[in-house]
């Protein structure tokens, strides 16, 4: 099975639960509320994560020595944290660390003493730049940064970086020919954010394999792009010019090519560039009618599913022709979805409706699914049908706004006892 191109470091979350805040708390009202929903030593005080005002009450984190996840989240209008406490770099066996939504302008290059941490992720905090001391953490291997910044410091370990860019000023930051042992990168600017810049520099890294660019890109940076003849996997999103840039990339296993709608003449090309490709197995790409005789060549096909594209009973009777078709992104459930025997994976990210007993049963007829992944939004009173999943081997919530409670999960998981379940952030 094909690696994951953007894997997820997996621990259980679970959400701080809180008590009723006087109006000016006391410090023993504060460990009444950490220290009795989770002892530090107990197995619960593993994984943490808090949100909103209870962020800026931390300051006795450090007693958490068995902690192995920990996620800060501040409030977009009023951010409660402006320094971490002492205490969060005495946690020697912390393994991953998110910072989001903060007045925290500074990581201290005491850091070094998180000798276990694994995944870094930091995102509109005041910090313009992250200290050069994390090259010194030798687990390191996965960093995100959702906030524009100045530099990369040298990490020799660095196997995933992830650029958010959403200052429309931002520019590439320095450092990036220094993360040698890089192999994954998804970035995404804004504005005058110089893609070409960007990808001169990116050609150089040795082990650079998959490459995920989430914007449109101006012509002279799509030629850029075949001096990448490394790459084993690129997703692009938005006008794609020619495409012969694409001829030179041989190398590629996996191709994602989202949100851009050619001609007819164009997209002929398009095919005749990819199907030369020796090694491409996957493609997923916005879904077009009338190519489905291009579509049956692909070994494995993923398929996303827009507001001007339907699933009607003739395009379904089509798509039964398309073996490879693996996945499927949809935005809307047809009645007849469940002739497509072949899908093991169904992505309803981008629906636009709340689920019920009647989604829910459509898709339990899918008799190959094997993966549903879901945003918790559009949950509404159909978790006990979740149990008619029989087949079901992985199904992964976003739950961004935190609205399941433990006992939901908990539920989830009785329901299915046999599938790998991911609470996602």
């Amino acid at each position: 099975m094909k690696k994951n191109i953007f894997p997820s470091f997996w621990l259980l979350l679970l959400p701080f639960i809180t008590q009723a805040q006087p109006d000016n708390p006391s410090e023993e009202w504060r460990k009444k509320t950490l220290y009795t929903q989770f002892p530090p030593q107990s197995e619960a005080a593993k994984v943490y994560r808090v949100q909103g005002e209870n962020v800026g009450k931390i300051d006795f984190i450090g007693a958490y020595q068995n902690l192995h996840s920990l996620y800060l989240w501040g409030n977009d209008w009023d951010y409660e944290l402006d320094k971490l406490p002492e205490g969060f770099y005495q946690l020697k066996n912390l393994r991953e660390f998110g910072l989001f939504n903060t007045n925290v302008a500074v990581i201290d290059a005491k850091i070094t003493q998180l000798q276990n941490l694994e995944i870094l992720e930091v995102g509109s905090n005041r910090i313009d730049s992250l200290p050069n001391e994390l090259a010194q953490l030798p687990k390191l291997q996965k960093l995100s940064i959702t906030q524009s910044i100045s530099a990369i410091p040298p990490l020799a370990g660095l196997e995933e970086l992830t650029i958010d860019l959403y200052n429309s000023e931002a520019k590439v930051p320095q450092g990036l020919d220094k993360l040698l042992n890089l192999k994954t990168l998804a970035v995404k600017g804004y504005g005058s954010f110089d893609y070409r810049e960007l990808l001169k520099i990116i050609r150089n890294l040795p082990k650079l394999r998959h490459l995920k660019l989430q914007t449109t890109l101006k012509e002279e940076a799509l030629l850029e792009l075949k001096n990448l003849t490394h790459l084993q996997s690129l997703e692009l999103s938005g006008y794609l010019g020619s495409g012969k840039w694409l001829s030179f990339l041989v190398n590629l296993e996996s191709l994602t090519i989202q949100q851009f709608y050619p001609s007819d003449t164009q997209t002929e090309n398009y095919f005749k560039i990819i199907h030369q490709l020796p090694f491409l197995q996957h493609f997923a790409t916005t879904f077009r009618p009338q190519y489905f005789a291009d579509y049956q060549r692909f070994k494995k096909l993923e398929l996303f599913f827009d507001d001007e594209t339907h699933l009607s009973p003739e395009v379904i009777a089509n798509l039964l022709t398309v073996k490879g078709l693996y996945k499927i992104h949809l935005r809307e459930l047809p009645p007849n979805l469940a002739k497509l025997s072949q899908v093991e994976e169904v992505d309803l990210r981008a629906f636009r409706y709340r689920l019920n007993a009647t989604f829910i049963h459509q898709l339990t007829q899918m008799k190959s699914l094997k993966k549903m992944v879901l945003d918790a939004n559009i949950l509404a009173e159909v978790l006990p049908e979740f149990g008619n999943f029989k087949a079901l081997r992985t199904l992964e919530i976003y739950d961004y706004s935190q609205n399941l409670s433990d006992i939901d999960r908990q539920k989830f998981r009785d329901l299915l006892p046999n599938c790998e379940i991911r609470f996602l952030p």
